[in-house]
């Protein structure tokens, strides 16, 4: 488990996903980094974009890597059309560009909270690492287990 301190934890409340990125796989200076590019936090879900970068020796690639970028919707919430067609844009991009080798797609994870806590504002990181391991998964449409999806990230 790698620590990560919060910047001002009673700003935002703490993703789950990342809670679990952070408590299951290694740390930046070993690999892997996860990083919020938007968060967007509605009435009942957050829609999140994360991209995933692995690097180095742990997963047998240069200092450069390889990337995969996923929108998380949790609960109701909706991937709309623009949203899609960005996705598809920057998937096609990165296929046909120079990078395509190093490129593991645009994904859409689906989390479905079954815990009341998930609508509190603040969560412990604790709180939010059992909250999403008592969450329903899909990925890309596709029912998935915490340990499938720990693969599907994280395998060399």
């Amino acid at each position: 488990m790698s620590e990560h301190v919060f910047r001002n934890p009673d700003w935002i409340r703490i993703c789950p996903f990342r809670a679990w990125t952070r408590y299951v796989f290694p740390n930046a200076s070993d690999g892997f980094v996860a990083t919020d590019i938007d968060y967007n936090r509605g009435i009942d879900q957050i829609d999140k974009n994360v991209e995933i970068r692995r690097y180095g020796k742990n997963y047998k690639l240069d200092g450069l890597g390889d990337l995969m970028l996923i929108e998380i919707k949790e609960n109701q919430g909706k991937e709309t059309g623009g949203e899609k067609r960005v996705y598809d844009f920057l998937d096609v991009g990165m296929k046909t560009g120079d990078l395509s080798n190093r490129w593991r797609g645009c994904h859409l994870l689906r989390i479905e909270y079954t815990d009341p806590k998930c609508e509190q504002t603040i969560l412990t990181k604790e709180e939010a690492l059992q909250l999403f391991l008592t969450a329903k998964l899909k990925w890309d449409h596709k029912d998935i287990t915490h340990e499938e999806l720990k693969h599907t990230l994280g395998d060399v």
